[in-house]
């Protein structure tokens, strides 16, 4: 997936100083060349001279390798979307802030402030989400236990026939007795189910609670993690930043 431009603009400003004291006349191009990295890669070299300027040597020597072109080059587009000068009064070539620093200085506290605001709409989805799950699973428990107080009940109503027939017919009990016995051993081995349904949905709900408790958690981080990333990035770019 493509960075947003404002990331683009963000990790090329922090960058380029180190390009641009390499390969003056490069930096642009070479700073391209590496924006054109996963995310993953490029973000391991924000902060660290040693794997940036590694980096900006290995991207020099595919760039020599590569077969001159026609001019038409993507440092156009990056003069277009960010000039980089304007961000770096200590460069060769230094040039006043123009509106576009100021723009990127708006899009990072956009970015944090997008980061401080994702934290309690995550909450709030996580304690939504517990609440159904939790509902969810009282009315399947509800309709269980009517279906055993229904069972119970067809016990007691078998035990009172029986019990009568024994007062009132006893030539008959023991007929009786062995029919009516094969309606009690199939309504307990219901109620034994019932027991292992209630089981089952008791666990279903402690999974699935246990489960949005981490997807809330990598939520919670993954949103943590980019805000202190662009505050990092930020602080190298020299904007004054609120924390998250």
């Amino acid at each position: 997936m493509a960075l947003p431009i404002n990331y683009l603009q963000i990790l090329g400003a922090a960058m380029y100083p180190t390009v641009h004291a390499a390969y003056p006349g490069l930096a642009m191009k070479l700073t391209d060349m590496i924006l054109e990295l996963p995310f993953a890669n490029i973000i391991q070299l924000i902060g660290n001279e040693e794997k940036l300027g590694a980096k900006i040597d290995e991207v020099k020597r595919a760039y020599d390798a590569r077969p001159m072109d026609d001019g038409q080059t993507k440092v156009k587009k990056w003069k277009e979307t960010l000039h980089m000068d304007s961000l770096w009064p200590n460069t060769p070539a230094a040039k006043p802030v123009d509106p576009r620093s100021q723009a990127i200085a708006k899009a990072i506290a956009s970015i944090i402030t997008g980061c401080k605001n994702s934290i309690p709409r995550i909450n709030t989805r996580h304690e939504t989400f517990k609440a159904d799950v939790q509902a969810d699973s009282h009315r399947q428990l509800q309709s269980l236990e009517h279906r055993r107080a229904r069972l119970q009940a067809r016990l007691k109503t078998l035990g009172d026939v029986v019990t009568m027939i024994q007062a009132a017919a006893p030539e008959i009990y023991d007929a009786t007795y062995k029919v009516l016995w094969l309606d009690v051993a199939g309504i307990r081995e219901d109620v034994s189910e019932l027991k292992n349904e209630v089981k089952e949905v008791k666990e279903r709900e402690k999974v699935a609670l246990e489960e949005a408790e981490k997807r809330c958690k990598v939520d919670k981080d993954g949103w943590e993690k980019t805000g202190q990333i662009v505050i990092g990035l930020a602080n190298i770019l020299g904007f004054r930043t609120n924390k998250p």
